[in-house]
């Protein structure tokens, strides 16, 4: 650990004032989160999709499957990803609110890299 509490590795990608950057990435998750967890507050939740549905059927009859018919169409990690959330809760607001901080994760780490890789 260093004296961010980071470990070494992860403080080598911070700009050289470590605090100031590190709290600038706190912000951008903040403002992002805020955002996305206002956009669940304001608009309609968006209709079942292919990916809600296949999550329901894992949850229900365990196969990764539309109707009878397993599939290999789709990737499995996002539908396992929708099916832990729902199996975690049971709400669907939950699942969106876990989509928001995975999403909200994005903007710090995308400053990061930025930073890493242009050293400005």
């Amino acid at each position: 650990m260093t004296s961010l509490g980071l470990p070494a590795h992860l403080e080598e990608a911070l700009p050289s004032n470590g605090r100031a950057s590190a709290s600038t990435a706190l912000a951008l998750f903040a403002l992002a989160l805020a955002f996305r967890l206002g956009a669940l507050w304001f608009f309609a939740p968006p209709q079942p999709n292919y990916n809600y549905r296949l999550a329901r059927s894992l949850i229900t009859v365990h196969v990764f499957a539309f109707g009878p018919e397993p599939t290999s169409y789709i990737e499995p990690l996002y539908p396992a990803f929708l099916a832990s959330g729902l199996l975690l809760s049971g709400s669907d607001r939950f699942v969106m609110a876990l989509q928001a901080i995975v999403g909200a994760s994005g903007a710090p780490a995308l400053y990061l890299l930025g930073w890493r890789l242009t050293g400005m």
